[in-house]
């Protein structure tokens, strides 16, 4: 039997074997994200292996789940279905995964439709933020302050990872140094000079923020508008014309807009995945923090694939994505889901499509 033909036997029998597991009958294993990462580097006859099988009462090649958390950062725990003693100690088993976490945010879908419809039964629609407004003012506690409350959002962090896209400049505010002496000529000139950062900023800038990138987000906004209703309201609210390349600009430029923006499609993001995770690539569906995804056109920037995909919905708005730098292809499994281009296609997918 051909190399080809056992790797294809080895698949068909996994699969049989994922269709006859029930993931709610599987054993659980709590661990943090850095023993998961370093378990997932040791062989499979590893003694430290060997020894973990044995505290979890655990047969070479069971399923299980392992549950893993970050105490540092809730948004980097996962919960994940392995075979365990594995080929690499730790073999992820993508189709179990993908009914576990399938699952998992059913269930967190059907607690927040719970809570909104109680909320929904004491004070219908827009009197409950007053009611807890009225509530806070009865007891002397003053409402929360828009920082305070981006502070509190689940999506609060996005306005530190995603900052605004600026070109810096500097320029003297007048010109006095050019009559003054050499040393303050010399002093001026300095403060002019552009840390390492701010170069690569603007190197960034320059190559990317085009105009020919700012018509194609125009036609993006355009028709991202016609899906997007909020989308509208916070460019509206920041006094933005929402026709006009102001809108490109504020997206890519005004610090509250693109945080809006981004919270926007974030929390869009989220639902999306929750009703159909299918519907989007594994590295989407999973969000795993050890499997971060780096920004092509920005080299050491990484981050999680949901926040990417909100980064590059951003782009396409803001006029910095660029067809010419990006591959546009796109590639599909056999049951159509997506697995070379993954974040691209979820960007387009909450950008085009209600």
């Amino acid at each position: 039997m051909s190399e080809q033909e056992q790797h294809i036997t080895a698949e068909s029998v996994g699969q049989q074997v994922d269709q006859m597991i029930d993931v709610a009958s599987l054993k659980k294993v709590d661990m943090t994200v850095e023993d998961f990462a370093r378990y997932s580097e040791l062989d499979s006859d590893d003694p430290e292996i060997t020894e973990l099988l044995a505290q979890y009462d655990l047969k070479a090649g069971e399923r299980v789940i392992v549950s893993a958390s970050d105490e540092d950062d809730a948004r980097n725990g996962f919960d994940r279905v392995v075979v365990a003693g594995g080929l690499d100690s730790f073999t992820t088993d993508r189709q179990l995964t993908d009914e576990l976490n399938t699952r998992l945010l059913e269930s967190e879908g059907a607690d927040m439709r719970s809570n909104l419809e109680r909320a929904e039964r004491i004070v219908p629609g827009d009197d409950i933020k007053e009611l807890g407004d009225v509530a806070l003012g009865a007891a002397g506690v003053e409402a929360p302050t828009p920082v305070e409350e981006h502070e509190k959002s689940p999506f609060g962090y996005l306005r530190d990872l995603l900052p605004p896209v600026t070109r810096p400049d500097r320029q003297p505010e007048n010109l006095d140094h050019l009559y003054g002496s050499q040393e303050e000529y010399e002093r001026v000139l300095a403060s002019l000079q552009l840390t390492k950062a701010e170069q690569e900023q603007q190197k960034y800038y320059d190559t990317f923020v085009t105009e020919e990138n700012k018509q194609s987000s125009r036609q993006t906004l355009t028709d991202s508008l016609k899906v997007n209703s909020e989308l509208g309201r916070v460019l509206r609210e920041a006094g933005v014309d929402v026709a006009s390349m102001d809108a490109i600009d504020a997206i890519r430029e005004n610090a509250d807009v693109r945080y809006e923006t981004a919270k926007y499609f974030a929390r869009k993001l989220e639902d999306a995945v929750i009703r159909d995770p299918q519907a989007f690539g594994w590295r989407i569906a999973d969000n795993m923090s050890n499997n971060l995804k780096e920004d092509q056109q920005r080299p050491g920037h990484k981050m999680m694939s949901r926040d990417y995909v909100v980064s590059l919905a951003l782009k396409m708005l803001g006029g910095e994505f660029s067809d010419r730098h990006a591959d546009d292809w796109l590639d599909r499994d056999e049951t159509g889901r997506v697995v070379l281009g993954q974040h691209r296609d979820a960007a387009r997918q909450i950008l085009l499509y209600r």
